[in-house]
C-alpha cells in the first residue's frame, strides 16, 4: 500500500495497484483511513484498492473555490482515478460516500463495473445528522460537531473543519434523486 497526494485539490489517498480496482469513498467527517483494513483483508490481496480523502476531509485540505456538492466530490474522485490510471472500477461508498459513489456512477456509467452502497443516503429525504447540522445555525452546528467529536474519538473528525461539514451536510440535503 502506498500513500500519496495528487490532483488539483491535493487529494490524499491510499493506493494498491492490482487487478479489478475498487474505489472506496468515505462518509461525512471520515477519511480514506476508514478503509485501511481493506488493504489487509485476505480476500482483497489481488485487488487494486483506492481510498481517497474527499476534498476538505482527512488530510485533503479544504479549498475556498470548491463547492462541496456531492457531484463535485464525485468529479474530484474521477479526476484522481484518471491521474492514477484507473479506467474501469468497482465503487464502494459508505454513508455520504454512498451518495458520492452514486453521483460517480451517474457521471461515468461507462467506467463502473459495480456500485456498492453501505449505509447510504439513497432517498431525497434528510438524513438525521446532515439535517441537524444544516439547520442548526453556526453556533448550534459547532456545538453538535463538538459533541460528535467528543463521543467518537476518530482522528479524521478533528481534521474536518466545521464549514466543510456544514456545506457537505447541506449538499446532502439538496442532492435530488440520489
Amino acid at each position: 500500500m502506498e500513500a500519496g497526494r495528487a490532483g488539483r485539490w491535493g487529494m490524499k489517498y491510499f493506493l494498491r495497484k492490482g487487478a479489478r480496482s475498487l474505489v472506496m469513498v468515505h462518509g461525512l467527517g471520515m477519511s480514506g483511513d476508514f478503509f485501511r483494513g481493506a488493504f489487509e483483508f485476505p480476500g482483497f490481496q489481488e485487488r487494486g484498492l483506492l481510498a481517497p480523502d474527499l476534498v476538505g476531509f482527512g488530510e485533503t485540505p479544504p479549498h475556498p473555490d470548491f463547492d462541496y456538492s456531492m457531484s463535485a466530490q464525485a468529479a474530484a474522485v474521477w479526476s484522481l482515478c484518471d491521474l492514477l490510471g484507473m479506467d474501469r472500477v468497482d465503487l464502494l461508498g459508505h454513508s455520504m460516500g454512498g451518495t458520492v459513489a452514486v453521483c460517480m456512477a451517474k457521471q461515468r456509467p461507462d467506467r463502473v463495473n459495480q456500485l456498492i452502497v453501505a449505509e447510504g443516503n439513497l432517498i431525497s429525504e434528510p438524513s438525521v445528522l446532515s439535517a441537524r447540522l444544516s439547520s442548526a445555525g453556526e453556533a448550534g452546528a459547532a456545538a453538535l460537531w463538538e459533541e460528535i467529536i467528543q463521543k467518537l474519538p476518530i482522528p479524521s473528525l478533528k481534521q474536518t473543519t466545521l464549514p466543510v461539514v456544514v456545506r457537505s451536510a447541506q449538499s446532502l440535503q439538496d442532492t435530488p434523486d440520489r
